[in-house]
């Protein structure tokens, strides 16, 4: 056993060869079906504490942000160049000049689920 090898490197093999992934997905006995129902609300959950991680990355009063910290959030995984994403970032801080925290969690995740 190497000294990286331990339970929180992540370089260990389960000795059942089954992940806590496939153990969810399947049974502990892998005899379970995943279904797409199952499957769906599995990324949906994901999907909204990627989200939720993210907005909390701008530190939120209150539980909001500014407009602008919503910009950067939604263009945190567009496919816009670095140009045009701060072209947006202008615009937005054009229209929103003043640095009130006013978008909350709940409603900047509805669009983005």
């Amino acid at each position: 056993k190497r000294h990286r090898d331990n339970m929180y490197s992540g370089n260990t093999i389960n000795k059942d060869g089954h992940s806590a992934l496939t153990k969810y997905f399947f049974g502990a006995n892998a005899n379970k079906k995943l279904t797409l129902e199952d499957f769906v609300v599995f990324m949906d959950g994901l999907k909204e504490d990627v989200f939720r991680m993210e907005f909390e990355k701008y530190g939120p009063e209150g539980g909001r942000i500014t407009e602008e910290d919503f910009a950067h959030l939604l263009l945190l995984h567009a496919t816009l160049s670095a140009q045009a994403k701060q072209k947006f970032i202008r615009r937005v801080k054009k229209a929103y000049k003043k640095k009130e925290k006013s978008t909350d969690c709940d409603s900047a995740l509805i669009p983005l689920l």
